[in-house]
């Protein structure tokens, strides 16, 4: 549902609007309604809307650059799936109608992906004279980056479209890459957050509560200020995502194009010495979980020296976050 008046019609744009007029009958049924919908209702209609309006935001992000606006129309097209399924299940469980034709969506909801394909298959075959309008290098590869996460990610996607199309659009691909998408890479486009939703900050950025692939997890924007910085930046994400111990922080995945950023597990208990000023008597089980972690650093090479970055569970794990060696 992007904005301007002249601005292309797409077919995420038309599947986001069917989501906006389910969500505005099922408004006009709870208002129609002789008695107040209960406090659940609401607060579960709500999460909907919420959830709406950060896809809403990220696809409005994603237009502002030719690289993310190439990639970001498949996962806006999962996107609505999962929206319309959420509208279904609260639909059914508020005693709601879905007798309007727009809550028949399924059909409707085919056809734009076919159409939101051959968009992007289209795009692709177009992609040398469309990055000659791109005058910086960085952007060039930033549109190359995502287009490679599309093909590996969606590759069942395209098995229906037009044959000779998909040959096209992997050729060009192939042609003008030099390179390989890191294995940690995820698109801004997938990671959705409330920017309000800041919870921590410091020198390296900020921190918000957010959702990746519909789980809860914590995005952390980072501010690379020189080439050393970035290179520091991919070598990080390189060691880290590599680990794997109940006692480390299990990072997700990163993004290292326009405003960089990573994606970890979400640690809900808190910094450990907050942790253990609340609940002393976990002291010597905290302090040998975080044993256990540092060890695993220190047997992979790793140094961890932030004191402040060791974070406990909601459960029973002391969690460590990391810092590598130089």
């Amino acid at each position: 549902m992007s904005g301007g008046s002249t601005e292309e019609t797409t077919a995420v744009d038309q599947m986001q609007r069917d989501v906006y007029h389910r969500l505005v009958d099922i408004l006009n049924q709870l208002q129609a309604q002789t008695e107040p919908p209960d406090v659940k209702v609401v607060e579960q209609y709500g999460k909907i809307l919420r959830y709406f309006v950060m896809i809403l935001q990220a696809t409005r992000d994603a237009n502002s650059s030719l690289a993310a606006t190439l990639a970001a129309s498949s996962q806006g097209v999962d996107d609505t799936f999962c929206l319309h399924q959420d509208i279904d299940m609260f639909v059914d469980s508020a005693g709601l109608s879905r007798s309007e034709r727009i809550h028949q969506w399924q059909d409707q909801w085919q056809l734009r992906r076919s159409q939101q394909q051959q968009e992007t298959l289209e795009k692709m075959g177009q992609l040398p004279s469309l990055l000659e309008e791109v005058e910086s290098a960085k952007e060039r590869e930033e549109v190359l980056t995502y287009l490679r996460f599309e093909l590996s990610k969606y590759p069942t996607s395209y098995a229906s479209s037009n044959a000779a199309d998909l040959t096209i659009a992997k050729s060009a691909l192939h042609r003008l890459s030099t390179s390989r998408n890191p294995n940690w890479f995820i698109p801004a486009h997938e990671v959705k957050f409330d920017r309000f939703d800041e919870f921590s900050r410091g020198s390296f950025g900020k921190v918000y509560h957010g959702q990746w692939n519909r789980s809860r997890v914590v995005v952390k924007k980072v501010e690379l200020k020189s080439e050393e910085d970035q290179t520091a930046f991919l070598n990080e994400m390189d060691v880290w995502h590599k680990l794997f111990h109940p006692n480390v922080v299990r990072l997700y995945g990163a993004c290292h194009t326009q405003q960089p950023f990573f994606v970890c597990e979400l640690a809900g208990g808190g910094q450990l010495d907050h942790f253990l000023r609340a609940h002393p008597e976990a002291l010597w089980q905290k302090l040998y979980e975080a044993a256990l972690g540092l060890r695993y650093l220190h047997v992979k090479s790793i140094v961890h020296l932030i004191s402040n970055a060791t974070i406990s569970s909601s459960v029973v794990t002391a969690k460590l976050s990391r810092q590598t060696s130089d």
